[in-house]
């Protein structure tokens, strides 16, 4: 089933991909709506992801700027609170140097680009690259699997690629959890996984690229179903997961349907 040219790969496509291939086709291909929540009992999750992004709104605006004193109040308000003194601890520690924040790059891969939107981009005064990723998910992802997942090397690739100048060698990515802030994952990079990345990420967008419209089967791990909307139409029954423990909490990637590209591009600091 051949892409539209113009197709912007992100960690969330490329995700659901590999987490179920039907998955891909209905949101990405069909842009198929079904009206099944994503989870039960639904208020609570739908909570704890409008805390999360609430979170995310706040540590942006605190790294461009505004006044911890002033946005304390909302952080309370919210029920973020304790996220929002430990991410304060946590942004003390920070390296010195020129900050992005919020920024989303683009670059290419073949003939499909990749977008990714990064939380915030250091240059240290040492020319080092530090990439920064908050989460607010309720369980801490293991160290081998969070070096291997999807967003790490996509995210560490896309600096490499993107950002004139930059080494593979010159680049970390730090996740941050806020209901673990004392547990951060620091990831380096080099040239050898930058090769590793670039031609595992080109076979993985090839393999979507040429599947056959009968290759995009429903995954035979009905784990992968429990938060999924598409859930009733596959008859992977009408309910979904009880627990929030999932060790995505949806606010790293873009919202395709309302994301600006032309805010994606190389970038110099």
């Amino acid at each position: 089933m051949p892409l539209p040219v113009d197709f912007h790969f992100s960690q969330g496509s490329l995700r659901d991909f590999l987490a179920c291939p039907r998955r891909f086709r209905l949101r990405y291909i069909e842009r198929m709506a079904w009206p099944a929540v994503e989870a039960e009992p639904y208020l609570e999750r739908e909570q704890h992801l409008k805390r999360g992004a609430l979170f995310h709104r706040l540590a942006e605006q605190r790294l461009k700027g505004i006044p911890a004193e002033a946005l304390a109040p909302l952080a309370e308000a919210s029920g973020t609170g304790a996220w929002w003194q430990a991410f304060l601890a946590f942004e003390s520690k920070l390296p010195a140097g020129d900050r992005l924040v919020e920024t989303a790059l683009m670059t290419h891969l073949g003939q499909f680009s990749l977008i990714a939107k990064y939380d915030l981009l250091i240059r240290g005064e040492d020319g080092l690259i530090h990439i920064f990723d908050w989460k607010t998910s309720t369980i801490r992802q293991k160290s081998e699997r969070l070096r291997e997942d999807i967003q790490t090397r996509l995210y560490l690739l896309m600096a490499a690629e993107a950002l004139p100048g930059v080494k593979p060698e010159s680049i970390t990515m730090t996740y941050w959890f806020a209901t673990f802030p004392g547990e951060p994952e620091l990831i380096p990079y080099s040239s050898a996984q930058s090769q590793r990345d670039r031609s595992d990420l080109h076979e993985l967008i090839d393999q979507v690229a040429t599947a056959p419209p009968e290759s995009f089967i429903l995954t035979p791990d009905e784990r992968q179903c429990r938060f999924c909307v598409y859930r009733s139409y596959c008859e992977r029954g009408t309910g979904a997961g009880t627990s929030l423990e999932t060790d995505e909490d949806g606010l790293s990637d873009y919202d395709p349907e309302s994301f600006d590209f032309n805010q994606a591009a190389e970038v110099a600091f």
